[in-house]
Order: structure tokens, then C-alpha cells, then sequence
């Protein structure tokens, strides 16, 4: 009879054992997974991403030097990034910019530091008609919409005009200067 207690208490003991052994090492595991990395957790070289209409036109291509998704932020971070949107044949559209990001729940792309938005000629090359310069941009690809608080110089021939914030609707080609807007023709 006692060689059937001492198997139960040395069966009890050895489960209280293992289960503070299990609880130390949940605690070391959940410890280290909850370190959030910032390093990304994928390159990308020479990005080209296009988007079509549902009858095959192309209506915008995303390009960048180079690419990196940070998932501690949840955005993809972007290296030169250039967006050109055709809006009809005979029109389109470049924004670029040095850095920019795409948050992972939405689409919007956020253009930082020497942004600058110009009209393409029919070649596709550059136009010197028309070009947005500012320092930082909100651009929603569904849309076409660019947008920003910031100081704007927009330069159109011989004039320039200086603005705090616009809106430009690029499908419908326009242009929204919020306040402070300045306008200077040169001959």
C-alpha cells in the first residue's frame, strides 16, 4: 500500500515539474517574439508595377530604384519612386519624388523631399509647360489624386505661383490651390 502512495506523490511531483518547467519556457518564447524587428523583411530592385482598366489600357505604372517592407511599420518604403497615370492618349502625368512609402492597409503612396509632378508631351517625354514642385505629396492611385499642405511652387511658361496646399484631380486635370497663393508673370 505505501508503494502506491509514493508512485502517486512521485507522479504528482514529477507533473508539478513539468509544468513549471513548461511555464519558464513559455515565458523565454513569448518574451523573444515579442521583440519587433525593423530590419525588412524583403528587398526589391528596379520595381515596375503596372495597373490596367478593365479593357486593357494602361492607366499607371509605379517605378522605383529600389524597395524594402518594413513590417514592424506595416508600409513598404520606396526609393525614387516615379508614378506616370495617363488620363487620355494624348495625356499624361509624372510624379516623382526621392523617398516615398505605401502603408500595407491601404494604397495611398506618401512622396517626401524634391516631389515634383509635370505634364508629359505625346512622346512621353518630359513637357516643360507645366511642373508642381513641393516637398511632400499624397497620391492616391484609384483616383488619380495628388494632394498636400505644404508650400507649392508651380511653374506654367513664363509664370510661377507660390501656394500653401492643393489638391490636383489629374483625370479631370484640376487644380486646387488651398491659401496664400502668389502669382508672378515674367516676360
Amino acid at each position: 500500500m505505501r508503494k502506491r502512495y509514493l508512485l502517486l506523490v512521485l507522479a504528482v511531483v514529477f507533473g508539478l515539474a513539468l509544468l513549471a518547467v513548461e511555464r519558464y519556457t513559455t515565458e523565454l518564447v513569448t518574451a523573444e517574439t515579442q521583440v519587433v524587428s525593423f530590419e525588412p523583411d524583403y528587398y526589391g530592385k528596379q520595381l515596375q508595377h503596372r495597373h490596367y482598366d478593365v479593357n486593357g489600357q494602361l492607366q499607371q505604372t509605379l517605378q522605383a530604384d529600389g524597395s524594402s517592407h518594413i513590417p514592424a511599420f506595416s508600409e513598404t518604403r520606396l526609393e525614387n519612386p516615379v508614378i506616370i497615370t495617363q488620363t487620355a492618349p494624348q495625356q499624361a502625368w509624372r510624379v516623382s519624388a526621392e523617398s516615398g512609402r505605401i502603408q500595407d492597409a491601404n494604397s495611398l503612396v506618401e512622396l517626401r523631399n524634391q516631389v515634383e509632378i509635370r505634364s508629359l508631351a505625346e512622346t512621353g517625354q518630359t513637357n516643360d509647360d507645366l511642373s508642381i514642385e513641393t516637398s511632400q505629396l499624397l497620391y492616391e492611385p484609384e483616383l488619380a489624386t495628388a494632394s498636400t499642405t505644404k508650400q507649392v511652387t508651380i511653374r506654367n511658361g513664363n509664370s510661377i505661383t507660390h501656394a500653401t496646399g492643393m489638391t490636383l484631380d489629374i483625370k479631370r486635370q484640376h487644380l486646387d490651390l488651398q491659401e496664400h497663393v502668389s502669382t508672378r508673370y515674367v516676360q
